[in-house]
């Protein structure tokens, strides 16, 4: 790049004079190493802070303002390079169009009738008959002018050299699938609670299993999904069809670049220089598949992330879970919390659902409100490479139509993700490779305590979501048990109906919790003043769901960062023995456990109820989830209830209609290097409070009840740090 554009609006005549007040200080044009090093930084931060850009300049050795005008410069270089190409491309579209109304016009001049062979009649008929043929003829351009846009997105990538192409069809396929030793029998996703069934066994979840009963098809011949458009509405016949010829086309697409990166490495995938986890090679990756960028204002960056391991469920069933909207909600509680299947282009083989398309909504959202909702709508597409091998694809889709969740203005578009799926020879369980590639527009950029976490893909990269569904195997094989194990607290448990029940009971408050953690959409409270609300954030609802209680629900919720380790803060939250330093609902009344179900490999991976040693007025005990995953995400979320109603659960009883209001903590690292001295965790703590009841008016709470549950949150939070000893810092 030329070193004039680093020198504008802060290069001068060096022989002008420092000492002429009201003139512009005169800079130095700078070096290529220079340009090299700012133009490098760029494609990472394209818009520092001030602390970023006098880092940079004693970095580069400039001043900062040579350094800030430099960025606005290049910046607005950058911009005009892309609104150049867009007038070259509208240009030639537009000249082809005046090509195209010319030969059209000529063509009606010459017109002759279909049964005399002279002119078409004059008057009335001709003009009327022009008119229609021209608005059909602009319906036809619009609908054109759609379709070619939507391709453009999607399709648009350069053919490979066929050198490129015999390196890659000889790059084998490098994933590890060693054979594992777990005897764990075949198991499938219950919609009714997320959790898996033992089909050996015959383990029934109220008898509810989500599916038809699956096994493997040796196909191995990929066929493009028919097009079939299945419309009540005629006039849209022609739109369903022409999406759903481009749905396959671009679910094709989108497999086959999937496909190559799993199988790449280097120089494609290369360690992240952060934490070592695999990111995407930018430079390698658009030369071979060359895109347009969906944000174009400065704010976009790409996330990337490849992981792979081990889960204990059979590929079949598997594949299931990511074809059922319900399923996949539940198997991801802390990540999906919303999804929905909008349209089935295609079911697929009956047995290996290969060749499934459809189009689906998902909403995900996790560890705090500081942390930004993603919403995307997409295609999912199954495909079976051969016999206990399949390849699931997503990618973004703007469809033509409207849906109940149409993103018109997302910030959010995935690029070919997904994963590999590959079974191991136990049947039972399956190597699984996920890769996650999106491209964010940053327009509101998260909050800082959480920046750095986002940025190293540790809240939706793939590795959490390979650790969230081993998480989950692992806790419906718990579910499966035919015997209680006996490590397992207490006596109170004497069924595994009720076992499970109370399982069941546990997965609803992390998915409950999890939903109402994202606030966006609910009436907040802005108004709240600094002095009283100490960072925290308040919402009210008004709730009629069948397991929650009736009426108006206010929810508060705080993050702050604590300079302990994340594991010092879990232990310390789950301590039965330490829950009276900081829990209002005990105070300093001590507690235990009258029930323990383990649920995972570490010991504080469990569903359990709390009861005070001295019975209280309220008769009131605790039902509480507990888990930890490998990469230090962890959640304590608990609720109170009646005893009554916790009978219910433990006689093995449904458990669905118990109301439950969840609150509790999210404890996570900060997302910095580990070599860093002042490295801690991010605490995020919520609280739910039914305030009134259903038929309170118009007004949702008044702020005497706001005041309340902040106060609440506030003590809590204070309580926490003197326990731990960091009230100094937040």
């Amino acid at each position: 790049m030329s070193s004039s554009v680093t020198g504008a609006a802060g290069s001068g005549d060096d022989g002008r004079s420092s000492n002429n007040k009201g003139k512009r200080p005169a800079y130095k044009r700078l070096t290529s190493a220079q340009t090299a090093k700012l133009e490098k930084y760029i494609i990472d931060c394209p818009h520092p802070d001030e602390a970023q850009r006098r880092q940079l300049a004693e970095e580069v050795g400039i001043e900062p303002k040579q350094v800030k005008f430099w960025f606005q410069n290049k910046r607005t270089q950058i911009k005009n390079q892309h609104e150049r190409a867009d007038n070259n491309a509208l240009r030639a579209e537009n000249e082809r169009i005046q090509n195209e109304n010319l030969l059209m016009k000529e063509a009606l001049n010459n017109i002759l009738c279909p049964s005399c062979g002279g002119p078409p009649a004059a008057g009335e008929d001709h003009e009327h008959f022009m008119q229609k043929m021209l608005l059909e003829n602009a319906h036809l351009k619009e609908e054109h002018g759609k379709i070619s846009n939507i391709l453009s997105r999607y399709l648009e990538k350069e053919v490979l050299h066929p050198e490129d192409i015999e390196q890659l069809n000889a790059i084998p396929n490098n994933i590890d699938i060693a054979g594992s030793s777990s005897t764990t029998p075949l198991y499938d996703f219950s919609v009714a609670n997320g959790t898996l069934l033992n089909q050996q066994q015959g383990v029934s979840i109220n008898d509810v299993v989500a599916g038809p009963s699956s096994s493997l098809l040796h196909h191995q011949n990929y066929v493009p999904p028919p097009i079939v458009a299945d419309n009540n509405n005629n006039g849209e016949q022609g739109v369903a069809v022409m999406e759903v010829a481009l749905a396959s086309e671009v679910a094709a697409t989108a497999m086959d670049e999937l496909l190559r990166l799993i199988r790449l490495n280097e120089p494609f995938w290369v360690g992240s220089a952060f934490d070592g986890k695999l990111v995407l090679h930018g430079e390698s990756y658009e030369k071979m598949f060359p895109r347009v960028y969906q944000f174009n204002d400065g704010n976009s960056r790409v996330e990337s992330s490849k992981e792979s391991g081990i889960v204990n469920i059979s590929g079949i069933q598997l594949v299931d879970l990511f074809l059922d909207s319900e399923k996949w909600a539940n198997a991801f509680p802390t990540i999906v919390t919303k999804a929905q299947t909008l349209e089935v282009f295609e079911i697929g083989l009956p047995e290996s659902r290969s060749g499934a398309l459809q189009l689906m909504y998902e909403e995900m959202h996790g560890f705090s409100p500081l942390v930004a909702s993603r919403e995307f709508q997409f295609l999912r597409h199954c495909h079976q490479l051969e016999p206990g091998s399949w390849i699931i694809t997503d990618v973004s889709f703007d469809s033509l139509r409207n849906y109940p969740f149409r993103l018109p203005r997302s910030r959010s578009w995935r690029r070919p993700s997904g994963c590999l799926i590959q079974e191991l020879p136990n049947s039972t369980s399956c190597m699984v490779t996920w890769i996650e590639h999106v491209e964010v527009d940053d327009k509101i950029q998260t909050h800082r305590l959480y920046r750095d976490l986002v940025s190293t893909n540790a809240a939706y990269g793939a590795q959490r979501w390979i650790m969230e569904l081993q998480r989950m195997c692992l806790r419906s094989m718990s579910y499966a048990l035919e015997n209680i194990p006996d490590h397992e607290y207490g006596g109170v448990i004497n069924t595994n109906e009720g076992r499970r029940s109370v399982m069941r009971l546990g997965q609803r408050l992390v998915r409950l919790f999890s939903e109402n953690l994202n606030m966006s959409g609910k009436v907040e409270f802005p108004q709240l003043s600094v002095e009283y609300n100490s960072g925290v954030r308040i919402s009210a609802r008004r709730c009629t769901e069948k397991g929650q209680p009736n009426g108006t629900i206010v929810i508060a919720a705080t993050s702050l960062w604590l300079p302990l380790h994340y594991h010092t803060v879990f232990e310390f939250l789950t301590d039965i023995n330490k829950r009276s330093q900081w829990d209002v609902l005990f105070c300093t009344t001590p507690v235990h456990y009258i029930a323990h179900i383990s649920n995972g490999t570490h010991p504080a991976n469990n569903t359990s109820i709390i009861q005070p040693f001295m019975s209280s007025e309220n008769n009131a005990v605790i039902i509480q989830e507990s888990f930890i995953d490998p990469v230090g995400s962890s959640y304590i979320v608990y609720a109170p209830a009646d005893v009554e109603a916790i009978h219910v659960a433990i006689s093995g009883e449904d458990s669905s209609t118990i109301p439950i209001l969840p609150s509790g903590f999210v404890v996570c690292g900060d997302g910095r290097a580990s070599m860093m001295s002042n490295r801690g965790s991010l605490l995020t703590v919520a609280f739910q409070i039914l305030v009134n009841t259903i038929t309170c008016g118009p007004n949702l709470v008044n702020m005497e009840s706001v005041d309340s549950i902040n106060t609440l949150l506030t003590s809590t939070v204070q309580k926490i740090k003197d326990a731990l000893n960091c009230n100094a810092l937040h």
